[in-house]
């Protein structure tokens, strides 16, 4: 063996890139048109067809084929959002979507199930189905998914006995209604009859459940789609029933492989399915560099590995979760998680593409399509693969390689391809076959039968496109006015609906669904005196807590947890305000950042608000006449309508709010492009609270820094979709903001727009262990 670098070799190097260059074009005009083993939908759409495995693969009418799937979010979109993102996804090489079906979302109260609207999970199925996508529709109906309750309904959680995930009778026949609800809701689109979805899921990553209730989550779910072309039923990452297939979450999948999945069944009787290719999620004041949870994102290197790792050893199924995070607009984010969501996806929240990661995994998923005839109809070469040389530029020698192998599949076939896999921490150079190879550190190289490789996971093109900022056309400059939020006892109780009781009542138990709020006031007259020091009570983990006295902010008490849980909560007090020794007004305003999503086997209600002792000083206030008001004021007016705006009288000089809790409206006409976006800036001038256009909830703003000393706030920026307003230039549209902290300098919050323009910007190159992330400031 000889010295790998060469005149020769670099010769070969240039032409291995102009034939790169040849086979994407070649494999980009090919993924259009049908591919053996990579079956799109439009091969099977309006007519009968049947989805069977065996241990290497999904099959469509008895085919074997390769699968590249993307998570989208009904609730994180509206309608425009899945117009631009469905067929962009196909046209960056999927042939597959996954769904989740959240249940809070589409009954929000009991009985009341909406399926219409910006709920309506048949357009997007739909929508699936016109750009030639199947569907992995997965019903749960728990779903974790970083979303209020888990997507469970609160109501379910106040049903007598009720504990989740197990062997409860109250439990399982709400679960079993549900799940036949949804299978009746999209019963057409199922394969009996032609339509897109593919596979189905119960349940979701199920852990230490009772073997009996995990057979019965199978059968029910088979048994409820049997008459509709009996589709494959999946169980991710957990226990799975015998009828089921297990499938894998996790940001690399390879493990899983090797120890034949948690059911011991992989690659032995059902084919390798990996239905979360996971990415991170955010929490308000985490930063990329410091998560209190989890991890915040991934680099394209990193994801890319775990990809063609995944499909070397014998995967024939891959999604991402997620490919498009969205926005999580209303009060629909899981405990602490910030607006945006998944900000390392290929699809950025503002549903602008991603790049580089965009470009690149397209890149790769054109060169899956292309070699999938061969990797699926090949047995898995997991245990199989061949050891490889590398050389060693310290001694100048060739060593046997243990990170270095190369997978081989179809090595008789024109379209036969290898996977080489360079698993050390430094670039490094191998052989197979008598070439060299180099590659970066934990890298992958796709080569071809003539030896010469046409992809590697390490090497990353500059991106064609990047973002734009623009100024937003508006008909004129922003005008904001005011409303203050009442906090006299008097004046609440004179508007709004007032709840009294012996004790502060557990938030969720009181909160109106109808109004979508998660804030609670909890009121009582106290006896203090200006030596009392110290304030103390039991409440819940991911709030904030607001404690006024006399209608002065006393201090503030923030939770961030990415859990749930009660906790004694202290405040130092503040006697500034106090007007003298004796009777004040005691006034705490309750502020859910979201329940959380973790709903573990046997679990009960999850709780928010107050729920224990209040002491203050020595003195302890627990019983006693309180009232509570369910909302801010504003809610129960629907200020953030053009109706309910009409209710009360503004002022228009908005510092008339200036650091107390209050409303803010202003309006705006504008046009728009094609490919343009509208993101509100709320970095700076705010605080913290909720963002509404034309009615519709924007979600939670909050100006909180990171924490890794960068100054920079988590989130500033929030995507509004071009559905939810008028953009003739001429028809007003009402932004409205309710900020329960106080706005400082409130015309600091702006519109701005963002598009793809052509040219790389300022794209840097990143390395392996680099997270790349979406814009969110």
């Amino acid at each position: 063996l000889s010295d790998p670098i060469t005149k020769i070799q670099k010769k070969k190097m240039s032409a291995t890139r102009a034939c790169f260059a040849l086979l994407l074009l070649v494999s980009t005009l090919l993924v259009v048109a049908a591919l053996p083993g990579f079956i799109t939908y439009d091969e099977v759409k309006g007519k009968g067809f049947s989805v069977t495995y065996d241990n290497r693969s999904l099959k469509i009418n008895g085919k074997p084929s390769l699968f590249l799937s993307g998570s989208v979010h009904l609730p994180r979109g509206a309608a425009d959002v899945w117009q631009k993102v469905i067929p962009e996804s196909k046209a960056n090489g999927l042939n597959m979507l996954e769904i989740y079906v959240f249940w809070n979302f589409h009954e929000p109260v009991e009985g009341q199930i909406n399926w219409s609207g910006d709920r309506s999970l048949r357009d997007l199925l739909q929508l699936c189905a016109d750009n030639n996508l199947f569907v992995n529709l997965r019903i749960g109906p728990y779903v974790c998914a970083e979303f209020e309750y888990g997507a469970i309904p609160v109501w379910l959680g106040q049903k007598p006995g009720i504990q989740f995930r197990t062997n409860n009778p109250v439990w399982m026949t709400y679960m079993q209604r549900w799940f036949q609800e949804v299978v009746a809701q999209v019963h057409d689109f199922f394969p009996n009859n032609g339509g897109p979805i593919v596979l189905v899921q119960v349940e979701n990553e199920l852990n230490g459940a009772p073997a009996a209730y995990v057979d019965w989550a199978g059968k029910m779910a088979n048994e409820a789609v049997k008459h509709l072309g009996a589709p494959p039923i999946i169980m991710c990452n957990g226990q799975s029933a015998a009828d089921t297939i297990n499938t894998c979450n996790g940001n690399d999948c390879s493990g899983f492989l090797q120890s034949h999945g948690q059911s011991g069944k992989i690659l032995v009787t059902q084919p390798a399915l990996w239905t979360e290719n996971e990415g991170g999620f955010q929490i308000w004041g985490n930063s990329p560099s410091k998560t209190t949870n989890y991890f915040w994102g991934r680099s394209t290197q990193d994801i890319s590995v775990a990809i063609l790792k995944w499909f070397a050893r014998g995967g024939s199924h891959m999604n991402y979760y997620m490919y498009f995070g969205g926005s999580n607009f209303g009060p629909w984010a899981g405990s602490s998680i910030t607006t945006y969501y998944a900000v390392d996806a290929p699809v950025c929240p503002d549903t602008l593409p991603h790049e580089p990661k965009y470009s690149h995994l397209e890149n790769l998923h054109k060169l899956l399509a292309f070699y999938s005839e061969s990797i699926v109809n090949y047995p898995a070469q997991l245990g199989h693969q061949v050891s490889l040389p590398w050389y060693n530029p310290q001694n100048k020698q060739w060593e046997n390689g243990s990170q270095q192998y190369a997978y081989i599949y179809s090595p008789q076939s024109t379209k036969g391809v290898v996977f080489i896999e360079n698993d050390a921490d430094i670039t490094i150079t191998t052989r197979y076959n008598n070439k060299n190879y180099t590659l970066p550190e934990y890298s992958i190289s796709v080569v071809d039968m003539h030896g010469n490789e046409v992809w590697n996971t390490g090497k990353i093109s500059p991106p064609k496109f990047h973002r734009q900022d623009l100024p937003i056309l508006l008909r004129r400059p922003l005008h904001w006015k005011t409303w203050v939020e009442p906090l006299s006892f008097a004046e609440q109780s004179r508007q709004f609906p007032q709840i009294t009781a012996s004790h502060p009542y557990e938030q969720n138990n009181i909160t109106k669904p109808e109004l979508w709020t998660q804030y609670v006031y909890y009121k009582r007259n106290i006896t203090i005196n200006a030596q009392v020091t110290s304030f103390t009570f039991v409440g819940e983990k991911a709030s904030t807590y607001s404690f006024y006295i006399d209608e002065h902010l006393n201090n503030v008490f923030i939770d961030t947890s990415h859990w749930y849980g009660s906790g004694q909560m202290t405040f130092s007090m503040n006697n500034a305000h106090f007007r003298t020794s004796g009777e004040h007004e005691l006034m705490i305003l309750s502020e859910s950042l979201g329940n959380d999503n973790a709903m573990g086997v046997g679990s009960t209600a999850k709780h928010k608000g107050i729920t224990g002792a209040v002491k203050i000083g020595g003195a302890d206030y627990t019983t006693g006449t309180w009232q509570m008001q369910v909302g801010l004021g504003g809610e129960n007016l629907h200020l953030y309508t053009k109706q309910g705006s009409e209710k009360v009288k503004w002022n228009d000089n908005w510092r008339f709010g200036h650091g107390k809790p209050a409303w803010f409206q202003t309006t705006f006409a504008t046009v728009l492009a094609p490919g343009e976006v509208v993101l509100l800036n709320a970095s700076r001038g705010v605080t913290r609270g909720k963002a509404w256009v034309n009615g519709h909830s924007l979600g939670r703003y909050w100006a909180v820094q990171m924490n890794d000393n960068s100054g920079r706030d988590t989130q500033g920026l929030y995507h509004i979709p071009r559905a939810w307003m008028h953009l003739d230039g001429v028809t007003e549209n009402l932004l409205t903001l309710a900020e329960v902290v106080g706005a400082t300098e409130l015309e600091h919050v702006s519109l701005i727009v963002r598009k793809m323009v052509p040219g790389p910007g300022n794209y840097k190159p990143t390395g392996y262990n680099e997270i790349t992330s979406c814009p969110m400031f």
